[in-house]
C-alpha cells in the first residue's frame, strides 16, 4: 500500500470514532474472556452449582461462605472470545466501605448546571452557526450534515438538524451532553466551530491578522479572561513548533534519506505526531505577523510573554469564533480557517469510511455505549475521601471503635455527679440541722435569763430604763449601771450560770446530733452513689445486650446498583461504572447470604480505564491464602485496595476461613486499547469553558492542500 499523509479529518475521524467504538477488530488472537458473572446461593453445594451448570455458567469451585451457619454461596461465568465484551475489573463494596448516594447526585446536577452555563456561553456561537446554515455557508452545511450521522433516540430526530434546523430545544440539548457518548459530544464542539469560523484564504481570522496591529490598546475587560483561559493552547502550538524543528524538519528538507526503504520502514521512521506538527509549522510560516509569520509569534517563549500578547489574535476574531475557540483551542481554529470547499467534502467522507469501518449503518445513537440508567437512580459514589471517612478498622463488638463512648462518658458523669450530690448534701444538711437548732435553742435560754434578772430586780423594787433591743444577759448589762449590776450580783450570776449551763448542754448535744446527722447523710449518700452506679452498670450492660442483639441481627441498608469510582491519577481524573452481580432470583448479591456484620457486594466493570480484559483460564478462588497464585495475577478487592480481599471478613463466625478470588487479564492488547481508552459511559468532567479540549485530535480538517511528492513518499508545502 502506499504510504499517505492524511489530512487532518482523518486524525478526527480515527480519535473521535475509535474512541466510542470497539476494539474486538484488533484482537491478535481468540482468547476466552469473563463476560458475565453471577451469584448462586441454596442450602446445599448441590443445588447451589446445579443451578449454575444449568443455565450454562462456568462453577468458581470455592464456597465463598463456608461455616457462616447460612446458604452455601457459588460464583459462576460464562466466557466470550471478544475483548469488547469482556470484564476488566472485579471489586467489592461492603455495607459501610465509603460511599454516598447525595454525592452522586449532587455531582449529576453540578453537571447540569455546567452544561447549561456552558451552552449560555456559548449562545451566539449557536446563533451564528444557525444562521450561518440558513445562508448556505459550506462550513455550517457540511457540519449539519456529519452530526447527522447520530440520532437522538428519545425524539428520533438527527443531531444535526436538532442543532442548526429545527426549534432550538435547549431541555433536548442539555440531555445530549448530559448522556449523550462524551466523544460524539466531542465532535459536536468541533462541527459547532465549523460552522461559525469564516473560511477563505482572504477572509479567515488568519489571514485577517495581516492587518491586525499587535500594538494597539485592547479592552482588556474584552480580552484578558479569554486569553488567560487560551494561554495553555498557546503553549500546545509552541510545543508543535518545537517537535517540528527537533523530529520533522531534516525529514522535510533531506527527502532523500527515504529512499531504498520499504514502505513500513518509511512508515516507522516519520515520527508519531509528523502530520500534525508539519502541518502547523506549513500553516503559521504562511500567514504574516507582526514584522514575522505566525509561526515566530507561537516560537516565542511561553514564559516570556504575558496574556496581553494574545488580544490581538481574539481581535482578528468574530465574537462567535471567539466563543468556540474556548471549545476546541487554537490548533483546531487553525486547522478550521484552512477549509474550501475540496477539503470539507474530503472530510465528510473519510468520516463516513470511518464509521463505515465500524458497520453501524446509517444510525448511530448519540447515547452509543452509555449505560442511560446512571440517571435512574441507585447510584452512589465512592472516592478515595469517602473511603477513608467510612474506614472503622477491627468490627468485634467489643472492640474499642465499636464501643459507644459518648454514652459511656454520660453515665460515667451520671453516677460521678451522683456521688458528689450525695456528699454536698451530707455536709450542707449538717449545717443546717445541727446549727440552726442550737442557735434557736440558746436564744430561748438567753431570753428566759433576761425575765429571770428583770423579774427579781423589780421585786427587789429596782425602778429602771432600759431598753428591749436584745433579749439576752449580756444586752441587759450593758443597760443597766454598773452599780445595780453589783448590788445584785447573785441575780446576774444565775443568769449568766443558766445561760452557760445550756451551752454546755447544746453543744454535747449538738456534736452528738452532728454525728449522727453525719452517718445518715452519709447513708443517704452511699445509697445514693451505689444507685447511680448501678443505673450506669445496668445502662453500660444494655447497650452491650442491644449492641450484641444489633450485631447478631444487623439493619442492612441499601446495595447500589451501580458504584461510580473516581480515581485521580497525577495527570486527570476519571470515573469507572462498576456494576452489582446479581444472584439467581436477580436480587443484588451478598457474598455471605445475609449471614454477616455488613453485606459484601461484587461489583464488575468492562470499562478499560480499569484494565485489560480478565481471562476466563485465570478465574480462581483459595481458601486461608491471600497469596497471589502467579505473578500474574490480580485480587478481587474492595473499592480503593490493591491486594485481594477477604469476602468472609464480615461473617458473624469469626472462626469463618478466609477466602479470596483472584483472576489474570490479557496484556497482548494493551498496546491497541491504549489508543481507545477514554471511558465512554459518562464523563464527568466539567464541559465549562476549558481551552484545548479538542487539541489532541486536532479538531476538524484543513489540510487537503498538503500534496505528496517525492514519490508519493513524502509531504510537500502547502500552495
Amino acid at each position: 500500500m502506499k504510504i499517505q499523509i492524511k489530512c487532518i479529518c482523518v486524525l478526527l475521524a480515527v480519535l473521535m470514532v475509535a474512541g466510542v467504538f470497539p476494539i474486538s477488530v484488533f484482537a491478535k488472537e481468540e482468547q476466552q474472556y469473563v463476560k458475565e458473572v453471577i451469584i448462586s446461593t441454596a442450602e446445599t453445594e448441590a443445588e447451589a452449582k446445579q443451578w449454575l451448570v444449568d443455565n450454562g455458567y462456568q462453577v468458581l469451585d470455592v464456597n465463598l461462605n463456608q461455616k457462616s451457619g447460612g446458604d452455601v454461596v457459588y460464583m459462576g461465568y460464562i466466557t466470550t472470545t471478544n475483548p469488547d465484551e469482556a470484564i476488566t475489573d472485579m471489586a467489592v463494596m461492603q455495607m459501610e466501605g465509603g460511599y454516598s448516594f447525595a454525592d452522586y447526585e449532587a455531582m449529576i446536577e453540578q453537571r447540569k448546571k455546567d452544561i447549561d452555563s456552558m451552552l449560555s456561553s456559548i449562545s451566539i456561537a449557536i446563533e451564528t452557526a444557525r444562521d450561518n446554515y440558513t445562508k448556505g455557508y459550506a462550513g455550517a452545511v457540511k457540519a449539519r450534515e456529519v452530526l447527522n450521522t447520530f440520532v437522538e433516540d428519545d425524539s428520533g430526530k438527527y443531531l444535526g438538524d436538532l442543532i442548526f434546523v429545527e426549534n432550538f430545544d435547549k431541555e433536548l440539548i442539555n440531555k445530549v451532553f448530559l448522556q449523550g457518548n462524551s466523544d460524539i459530544t466531542m465532535i459536536v464542539y468541533n462541527m459547532l466551530a465549523l460552522a461559525c469560523i469564516e473560511i477563505g484564504e482572504e477572509t479567515n481570522w488568519l489571514a485577517k491578522l495581516e492587518n491586525t496591529d499587535p500594538y494597539e490598546e485592547y479592552d482588556p475587560l474584552v480580552y484578558d479572561e479569554l486569553s488567560r483561559k487560551m494561554f495553555s493552547s498557546f503553549e500546545e502550538i509552541h510545543d508543535l513548533l518545537e517537535y517540528y524543528e527537533m523530529h520533522c524538519k531534516e525529514i522535510d528538507e533531506n527527502p532523500e534519506m527515504l529512499e531504498g526503504m520499504t514502505e513500513e520502514e518509511i512508515a516507522d521512521y516519520y515520527p508519531e505526531d509528523y502530520t500534525k506538527a508539519r502541518f502547523i509549522y506549513v500553516t503559521l510560516t504562511n500567514y504574516k505577523y507582526d514584522n514575522g509569520t505566525l509561526a515566530d509569534f507561537f516560537a516565542k517563549d511561553p514564559n516570556e510573554i504575558g496574556t496581553e500578547e494574545l488580544y490581538p489574535l481574539f481581535a482578528a476574531m468574530t465574537p462567535a469564533e471567539r466563543e468556540v475557540s474556548l471549545l476546541v483551542g487554537f490548533t483546531a481554529m487553525i486547522a478550521m480557517a484552512q477549509n474550501d470547499t475540496e477539503s470539507l467534502n474530503q472530510y465528510f467522507e473519510d468520516f463516513k469510511n470511518e464509521i463505515e469501518f465500524y458497520e453501524f449503518g446509517d444510525k448511530i445513537s448519540v447515547y452509543a455505549n452509555v449505560d442511560r440508567s446512571l440517571f435512574d437512580g441507585g447510584v452512589a459514589l465512592t472516592n478515595s475521601a469517602l473511603r477513608e471517612s467510612a474506614s472503622t478498622g477491627e468490627t468485634a463488638w467489643y472492640s474499642e471503635d465499636n464501643i459507644d463512648r459518648e454514652l459511656s462518658i454520660a453515665l460515667g458523669c451520671l453516677a460521678g455527679g451522683s456521688l458528689i450530690s450525695a456528699v454536698a448534701t451530707a455536709a450542707i444538711s449538717k449545717n443546717i440541722i445541727v446549727n440552726k437548732y442550737a442557735y434557736w435553742d440558746l436564744m430561748d435560754v438567753n431570753e428566759d435569763a433576761f425575765f429571770m434578772i428583770l423579774g427579781n430586780l423589780e421585786e427587789r423594787g429596782v425602778i429602771l430604763n432600759y431598753t428591749y433591743e436584745a433579749q439576752s444577759v449580756a444586752a441587759l448589762k450593758k443597760v443597766i449601771p454598773n452599780k445595780i449590776i453589783r448590788q445584785n450580783k447573785d441575780l446576774f450570776d444565775e443568769g449568766e450560770a443558766m445561760v452557760r449551763e445550756v451551752k454546755d448542754t447544746l453543744s454535747k448535744q449538738a456534736y452528738k446530733s452532728q454525728q449522727e446527722s453525719t452517718r445518715r447523710m452519709i447513708r443517704i449518700a452511699d445509697t445514693v452513689k451505689y444507685v447511680a452506679i448501678g443505673i450506669s452498670l445496668l445502662a453500660e450492660a444494655a447497650r452491650i445486650g442491644i449492641k450484641l442483639y444489633n450485631y447478631y441481627h444487623p439493619d442492612f441498608t441499601e446495595i447500589p446498583r451501580i458504584i461510580v469510582d473516581e480515581i485521580a491519577t497525577d495527570t486527570k481524573n476519571y470515573y469507572v461504572n462498576y456494576y452489582v452481580t446479581t444472584d439467581q432470583s436477580g436480587e443484588y448479591a451478598d457474598l455471605n447470604a445475609w449471614k454477616g456484620q455488613r453485606w459484601n457486594a461484587l461489583y464488575i466493570t468492562k470499562d478499560k480505564e480499569a484494565g485489560d480484559p480478565i481471562l476466563a483460564s485465570g478465574l480462581t478462588a483459595q481458601v486461608k491464602d491471600s497469596s497471589m497464585p502467579t505473578a500474574q495475577s490480580y485480587g478481587v478487592h474492595y473499592f480503593g485496595e490493591t491486594g485481594a480481599c477477604n469476602v468472609s471478613r464480615y461473617l458473624l463466625k469469626k472462626t469463618a476461613p478466609a477466602t479470596y478470588m483472584f483472576f489474570t487479564r490479557d496484556h497482548s492488547l494493551r498496546a491497541t486499547a491504549s489508543a481507545f481508552s477514554r471511558g465512554t459511559v459518562i464523563t464527568f468532567a466539567c464541559i465549562g469553558l476549558v481551552s484545548g479540549l479538542a487539541i489532541g485530535s486536532l479538531g476538524v480538517i484543513g489540510i487537503v492542500k498538503l500534496k505528496k511528492k517525492k514519490k508519493g513518499i513524502v509531504a510537500d508545502a502547502a500552495e
